[in-house]
């Protein structure tokens, strides 16, 4: 149905709205041509395009009976409500400014606005630098230490070496520094891409809640400047995203650029909401052509995402990267609603335990230095230098995955089940695991928030983490996902209380976008 509405979407329905290749009533079959229309033909068309709308997809991590009741409240003026609305609506201020790319602000952004073309020389590639890369001759200064809010005192310790040697005169190939950020991004695809994935969804929320037409109309505006126009779209792939310049193209760990921290799915999210809004008015500015198209570009960026021997590396991964990659291959075979997405969707599902949680989750009885001695930690994110930001990231991948999996395969238990843990030697980043030993013990889902209770150092004064952790800043952000969510998977009051614990007042709370988005069921 989906293709045969994309043909008369996209054929029969001509720029001008006229509606071709209708069969003149009376006549016999014969071929037809975009010149001729009829009436009845556009009564058909209309009919038919009330029935497709139905078929409209809900979004894949929002639940749009929860926001239909936020949105009442919203409209009810719910004190409760106030410090969360008044946060969105400053969010909704700035992405409102239309400003050139250049300058940031609302955009919009393309592809075509980086500073630098890729490998391919096709614009329409995106295309960015391993984001903790830099010419191997760069010395760590003070400006780099401003730059990216680290002393200069890890730079050699969070280096990655590789055997090629340094060529001084062209600084290649690129040397990579954990930790620290290289802000030639910025002006690459990655900047703009988070900078669209930072504005889009919050206008789409806004637009929901409020019934405001103008920034549903900018939200649409951005998605289609940077997916659908012909002129700016991007290329479904991530070939040559985190290229190491002197050594590749493109890295599978690139693929992060796209799937870290939900992004894709949030700005499909965010489009599907605006589409599925009660105000008319908001509905209308995302037609059915526009959720047509795309569905499209989705469909074919995970098609990509299947074949693609980068993605296949990535999804091996044992760490945030992994969990990442699961999400939006997950998230984008929810979004398409395809029988081949369902089946991969699926396996996906029945490796979750068995792939992720056995071989990522610690078990009980590690040494301290190791996560020990509760069953919970994240050994391969404890490696990093700033362990607490990769590690509260990748136990929100992880909830999200097991939230996702248990809705969508209510039977398959993920929630609660319990596997033995798996031991993996070598890579990167090792540690003693008591699997090594035991094989017996056993890892779940839960352990991950039971262990960040202890250890999450949310409030900057009781706990202490203890992993590296070289930014001075702490990373309440991803904690705040991972004790609502799983105060709402498992019942736990005293998950939420952590969250309540979480800044409400400085820069842009992570508390905001939960309570208009996944408000705490008591």
């Amino acid at each position: 149905v989906r293709h045969a509405w994309h043909g008369l979407t996209t054929v029969a329905l001509q720029e001008s709205g006229m509606l071709g290749f209708c069969q003149p009533v009376g006549h016999a079959p014969a071929p037809s041509n975009a010149s001729l229309t009829s009436d009845f033909c556009v009564g058909l068309f209309l009919l038919a395009g009330s029935e497709v709308s139905k078929m409209a997809a809900p979004p894949v991590l929002l639940n749009l009976t929860t926001l239909l009741e936020i949105r009442a409240r919203v409209a009810s003026a719910d004190p409760a409500l106030a410090p969360a609305v008044a946060m969105l609506r400053a969010a909704v201020d700035a992405a409102m400014t239309p400003t050139p790319w250049t300058e940031g602000g609302g955009g919009p952004w393309s592809v075509l606005n980086k500073s630098t073309v890729g490998p391919s020389g096709d614009p329409h590639d995106y295309f960015s630098t391993a984001r903790y890369c830099w010419p191997c001759n760069t010395e760590c200064n003070a400006t780099i230490e401003k730059i990216t809010g680290n002393t200069c005192a890890e730079w050699t310790m969070g280096s990655d070496y590789h055997p090629r040697p340094c060529e001084n005169k062209t600084g290649l190939p690129w040397l990579c520094h954990d930790g620290y950020a290289n802000p030639i991004n910025n002006n690459l695809d990655r900047g703009h891409w988070d900078s669209l994935y930072w504005t889009v969804p919050p206008l789409a929320l806004s637009a929901f809640l409020t019934n405001n037409v103008t920034q549903a109309k900018r939200a649409t505006m951005l998605v289609r400047t940077w997916f659908l126009a012909n002129a700016t779209r991007m290329n479904p792939n991530a070939k040559y995203a985190q290229a190491v310049p002197g050594l590749n193209n493109g890295t599978a760990g690139g693929i992060i650029d796209i799937s870290d921290h939900h992004k894709m799915i949030d700005v499909l999210d965010a489009m599907t909401l605006i589409g599925a809004s009660p105000d008319s008015a908001v509905a209308a500015t995302w037609s059915l052509m526009d959720v047509a198209s795309l569905r499209d570009w989705a469909t074919a960026f995970g098609e990509w995402l299947k074949r693609s021997h980068a993605s296949h590396s990535e999804g091996d991964a044992t760490n945030n990267h992994g969990t990442w990659h699961d999400v939006l291959s997950i998230g984008l075979d929810v979004y398409v609603g395809s029988y081949q997405g369902a089946e991969a969707a699926s396996k996906t599902c029945d490796d979750f335990l068995t792939k992720r949680i056995a071989v990522q989750v610690q078990p009980a009885g590690a040494e301290v230095k190791h996560g020990g001695p509760s069953a919970g930690a994240l050994p391969r994110e404890d490696g990093r230098t700033n362990s607490q930001l990769y590690h509260s990231q990748d136990a929100d991948g992880l909830l999200i995955l097991a939230d996702l999996c248990s809705r969508l395969f209510p039977l398959g238990g993920v929630l609660h089940k319990r596997v033995a843990c798996k031991s993996i030697k070598g890579g990167k980043y090792k540690w003693n695991s008591p699997c090594q030993t035991n094989a017996s013990l056993t890892v779940g889902v839960r352990d991950i928030v039971s262990w960040a209770a202890q250890h999450a150092d949310t409030t900057n004064t009781s706990i202490r983490w203890p992993f590296r952790q070289i930014t001075s800043a702490h990373f309440p952000y991803y904690w705040a996902q991972v004790f609502r969510r799983a105060a709402n998977m498992y019942s736990v009051p005293a998950y939420e209380a952590l969250v309540q614990r979480l800044p409400y007042t400085s820069g842009v709370s992570p508390r905001y976008v939960l309570d208009l988005t996944q408000p705490y069921r008591t």
